[in-house]
């Protein structure tokens, strides 16, 4: 080879989320036919012509779409990097479970790739009854939290003589005497706030444990989450929705609204807002609560109005991620699990059964939600989620495409739940 070889410099700065490897592209295109026919963004390149061509966006239009870091996958020689894996880790090392985004309500499907129960990346798993190939930024990169130091990681228990560190059956016991005590008295001022971003199974659990207290036991779904509209792609050059929509992302963060109201629904014909509880609360007509409101703190943080709310409850055992003003009210602190610890069912805004599996064990010393629900319940055992589909789907009419247990790689239609918005 006598002529000089082509090597255009690397491309650290295409977007905010993505690199290129200018050296190891074939020049194939696929990432350029995505920004136009999926995303409609168009903000990739081929520029110049003949052995100088090259992948590349114009000055002030970065790769800086709501689904761009999909390039990647597509890319068929690793020219594409995600910024956010890239040396993290060797990829022999990961281990690959199936699961389900908890982002939004379109519930993609998704593979969690971990090591040594630290999440280091998340990529599309191929579902037609879902999302299809493809998933948003905001769910690709919205796990850190699962990583962060900063969790919970004890069992808390405050009284008189101050805040002390328990074991989780002692919490489990206080929960179970200071709710039972306070249903005795009178069950209707006794209220359980479910996350709508719990999986059936825990609501189900968590659900049964207030019933066997009392059926005046008030049930609560905790807030939904609603950001802005539903965005639709692929755009036009302006932005504007064009049809037909290959992607949604949904303005309602909450994975599993359907499910849990399914499951409410079930057991309290009227159940309550989360409005409804913090008036009451702040009515002074509670005396007892517990608040499972383990959700991602990218979707919907605790407000100090909150728990300034619940400052005359009598008993609050509140179940999170994070410290939180409804931690700092809290007499009992149960440490909630992230989506990567827990298995269960998740149904989407389409009435999409689909089953998430655990990639991580939880914190040492730590117990799952549906865990604890279980020792709530004074049941022996561990969770199987295929195992509490078939009890759930035997109890509740509107669950029972989950008799099959196992629900597959594309998950079950549950007709019934798709207008529980």
């Amino acid at each position: 080879m006598v002529d000089e070889k082509n090597t255009p410099p690397n491309k650290p700065d295409l977007g905010p989320n993505v690199r290129l490897f200018t050296d190891r592209c074939i020049m194939c295109s696929r990432c350029v036919r995505f920004t136009r026919e999926v995303a409609g963004t168009a903000e990739l390149h081929i520029v110049n012509r003949g052995s100088h061509a090259e992948i590349d966006v114009f000055e002030g239009h970065p790769l800086d779409n709501k689904l761009a870091t999909n390039v990647v996958d597509l890319c068929p020689v690793g020219a594409l990097a995600s910024k956010d894996f890239l040396y993290s880790q060797r990829v022999w090392n990961l281990k690959t479970v199936s699961s389900v985004c908890g982002g939004c309500s379109t519930g993609c499907a998704i593979h969690i790739d971990s090591n040594k129960d630290i999440v280091y990346r998340l990529r599309p798993r191929f579902n037609p009854r879902a999302q299809g190939h493809f998933m948003c930024d905001e769910g690709r990169l919205g796990y850190h939290h699962v990583n962060d130091p900063k969790r919970l990681n004890r069992y808390l228990a405050r009284g008189e003589n101050g805040t002390r560190a328990v074991e989780w059956s002692e919490a489990a016991k206080i929960c179970r005497e200071k709710l039972s005590s306070a249903a005795s008295r009178d069950p209707g001022r006794v209220w359980v706030v479910f996350a709508p971003s719990m999986t059936v199974e825990e609501a189900w659990l968590l659900a049964s444990y207030a019933r066997q207290l009392s059926p005046f036991v008030k049930l609560v779904l905790g807030p939904v989450s609603v950001v802005g509209q539903d965005d639709t792609y692929p755009k036009d050059r302006k932005g504007r929705p064009v049809q037909p929509v290959k992607f949604n992302i949904r303005a309602e963060k909450a994975a599993n609204t359907r499910g849990v109201r399914g499951v409410l629904s079930h057991f309290q014909k009227d159940h309550f807002s989360y409005d409804q509880f913090l008036q009451a609360a702040k009515a002074g007509q509670i005396d007892a609560c517990f608040i499972a409101a383990g959700q991602s703190p990218q979707i919907r943080k605790p407000m100090v109005e909150e728990g300034d709310a619940l400052s005359g409850v009598g008993f609050v055992a509140v179940q999170e991620l994070f410290p939180s003003p409804l931690t700092d009210r809290a007499h009992v602190v149960i440490p909630a699990s992230a989506f990567s610890e827990v298995e269960g069912t998740l149904v989407n805004h389409a009435g999409l059964a689909q089953a998430k599996r655990a990639a991580c064990a939880p914190y040492r010393g730590l117990r799952t939600d549906g865990q604890f629900y279980l020792e709530l319940l004074e049941r022996k055992g561990l969770v199987h989620a295929a195992n509490l589909r078939k009890e759930v789907a035997k109890s509740i009419p509107a669950f029972k495409p989950l008799e099959v247990g196992e629900l597959g790689e594309y998950g079950v239609f549950c007709e019934k739940l798709k207008d529980l918005a």
